[in-house]
């Protein structure tokens, strides 16, 4: 609970989020990576997520919401999520998911998430297309004042 307490503050009130170059090497810009976001929180569903790992390697600031992308190499990647479901005021139920995914340059990717039976997490990737604007980022939609109807 107090995880997503933490998170809907940050979100509302605007706290310092970065985005995570998760490559070596020269930093290259954003154009010039795959962006994955590190949040889905789907509230209809009743569900979140949180991108945990990429390549057996933590996010960092994942674990207290202050990265809201991270920025890799084009290619295939192992994606591990923290997913949180059946949202209740005092409880939920989680789960760890991996997965694997081919990532195109110039593309930004959003988790999204099914529960089957109540208790198996199913995750996939949103391709956002090209030059998606960082603004309409899950993480940082909520905390800023680019107009909403922009991001698709």
């Amino acid at each position: 609970m107090k995880k997503i307490i933490l998170m809907m503050v940050c979100l509302l009130t605007g706290c310092s989020m970065n985005a995570a170059v998760m490559y070596s090497g020269e930093k290259l810009p954003r154009k010039d990576t795959a962006v994955v976001s590190v949040f889905g929180n789907y509230g209809e569903k009743k569900v979140s997520l949180r991108l945990t790992e990429v390549d057996g390697q933590p996010v960092p600031g994942s674990s207290n919401f202050m990265t809201y992308e991270v920025q890799l190499k084009p290619g295939k990647h192992k994606l591990k999520y923290y997913v949180w479901h059946d949202l209740r005021v005092s409880s939920w139920k989680e789960a760890y998911v991996e997965t694997e995914h081919n990532l195109q340059v110039g593309h930004t990717y959003f988790p999204d998430v099914e529960i089957k039976d109540g208790r198996q997490a199913n995750v996939w990737m949103v391709d956002k297309g090209e030059n998606y604007p960082v603004e309409c980022n899950h993480g940082l939609l909520a905390s800023n004042k680019y107009p909403k109807e922009k991001c698709k």
